[in-house]
């Protein structure tokens, strides 16, 4: 019998119920459903329905002072950072920590001017027109006296000994740059032969890469030390070539990607994975906050040792089980702690690695957009302490990929887009937690404030990655894969 077909019996009368409920009902009461006038009087009563099961009790409600201790510290934290980055910034005063920009500008200057010379046609002027640019970048990126003296090197090198001599006339120098300078002058009047070893080993010393261009200027290209020079001017300006050609097909494919994720999030097809946890206590921003307090006070204490192996610095992987104890005393239970710090099944880690090198591609012209503000504004972040690191032996080498490409971002992204993220999305949606992540993220890292653009678009993306996964396994392959090319990058171009 069909729903809307369903019988009334009143007075042995069968109304359908279209009918019924069109009518001004007078004896409503009085009817009598079907069912019951047809049943069996003697068969046992129905059960009668349950109530269904009391809701668990609510946590009981901690005391704020712990979130806003929580809080404190870690803002005290980024303050202790961002105060230590700009002394590195301005460590070119010193002849500490180079200049990764002038150098790259300076390299790739000199590799044009050697492909120009045997250019011919269009091709010469269009590489002249760029050489000009880049000596212009050159004059802009020289800020403090020793990067000065290295511009004058450049100069020397591109436009002759008395573009060279023009610029050291007109630095102003403290008395140990002035040794410098006075070196530098006698080169350029009297030749590299001139200088003293011990001059020319002061050179090599403190000013690296732009000494061994001064000691090489006006030597034939076969000759060394100008023939390693040159040979590694080439290098870089190949280098920049084939990465360039190569990030604008990347860029326009990720354009498509991002483009496409978007779409499909409007249209309810893509879902994000992650689920927050509104009844989680403050348990995971304490854990934050106390792994930075003892990520920060490790290092100073091997600093303060005289600790100089990159080996040590694994340690800090030590601090995952400290924070888990926390969480754990804090009454967090093993399933809980899992989905706050995003730990995946391992069957699933396989597809989680792949799909965080898709997001990781998706969230590339974010990174990029972030790259040229910063390039548009005339700043120059400051240099992170691995670039002093990227020579060294073979074990050296292998440490700083563990180091970069392992350690940084299981230690990282537990932490930030784990236990941080997972606080934060208590309260929060995704747009907000996810800049939240990222400003802290970035401001945690030793490259000052013009760094803050670049890296926070980094720590947004990664965080949106956990969002769309659930799990930090994705986050974690692309924090990898960024480093990976940032640091092969590098040894590529500087090493």
């Amino acid at each position: 019998m069909e729903a809307r077909e369903e019988a009334w019996f009143t007075l042995g009368e069968r109304l359908p119920w279209d009918t019924l409920s069109a009518w001004d009902w007078e004896g409503k009461d009085d009817l009598i459903p079907y069912a019951a006038m047809t049943a069996d009087p003697n068969a046992p009563a129905a059960d009668a329905p349950t109530a269904p099961p009391p809701l668990p009790p609510l946590p009981p409600q901690e005391p704020r002072w712990r979130g806003l201790l929580a809080w404190l510290v870690i803002l005290g934290c980024v303050a202790y950072i961002m105060n230590q980055a700009p002394r590195r910034g301005r460590s070119g005063e010193t002849g500490e920590g180079p200049n990764m920009q002038l150098r790259l500008l300076s390299q790739t200057a000199i590799g044009i001017r050697n492909v120009v010379t045997e250019a011919g046609g269009a091709q010469r002027a269009e590489l002249l027109r760029i050489s000009g640019q880049v000596v212009t970048q050159l004059r802009n990126s020289a800020q403090t006296p020793m990067e000065l003296l290295d511009l004058a090197i450049v100069l020397g090198e591109l436009q002759g000994k008395e573009q060279a001599l023009a610029q050291l006339r007109t630095t102003t120098l403290s008395a140990d740059l002035q040794q410098d300078a006075d070196i530098l002058n006698a080169l350029y009047e009297r030749g590299p032969a001139t200088l003293e070893p011990a001059q020319r080993e002061r050179l090599t010393r403190r000013h690296g890469f732009f000494g061994r261009v001064a000691l090489s200027y006006g030597l034939e290209s076969s000759s060394e030390p100008r023939k390693s020079m040159l040979d590694s001017t080439a290098k870089t300006f190949a280098v920049i070539t084939v990465f360039g050609i190569g990030l604008f097909v990347v860029l326009l494919a990720s354009a498509g990607l991002l483009l496409t994720a978007a779409i499909f999030y409007f249209q309810g097809k893509l879902r994000p994975a992650y689920i927050p946890d509104p009844l989680a206590n403050t348990a995971y921003l304490e854990a934050f906050a106390l792994y930075l307090v003892l990520y920060l006070a490790s290092g100073r204490l091997l600093g303060l040792l005289g600790v100089e192996s990159l080996a040590w610095n694994l340690l800090a992987l030590f601090l995952i089980p400290i924070i888990l104890l926390w969480t754990k005393w804090r009454g967090a239970t093993p399933e809980a702690r899992r989905q706050a710090f995003g730990w995946p099944s391992v069957r699933r880690v396989p597809r989680e690695m792949l799909l965080g090198l898709v997001g990781y591609l998706a969230g590339l012209p974010l990174i990029a957009l972030a790259g040229v503000l910063i390039s548009k504004s005339g700043g120059r972040p400051a240099p992170h302490p691995i670039v002093s690191m990227l020579e060294g032996s073979l074990w050296h080498v292998v440490i700083l990929y563990v180091l970069a490409c392992v350690m940084a971002p299981a230690l990282e992204e537990t932490m930030f887009r784990g236990a941080f993220y997972h606080h934060l999305r208590r309260r929060w949606g995704w747009l907000i937690s996810a800049s939240v992540v990222g400003l802290i993220f970035a401001a945690l890292h030793p490259q000052g404030w013009m760094a803050i653009p670049l890296l926070g678009a980094v720590g947004f993306v990664l965080a949106t990655i956990r969002e769309w996964r659930g799990s930090i396994a994705a986050s974690m392959t692309a924090h990898a894969a960024n480093n990976f090319i940032i640091l092969t990058l590098s040894r590529l171009l500087l090493g």
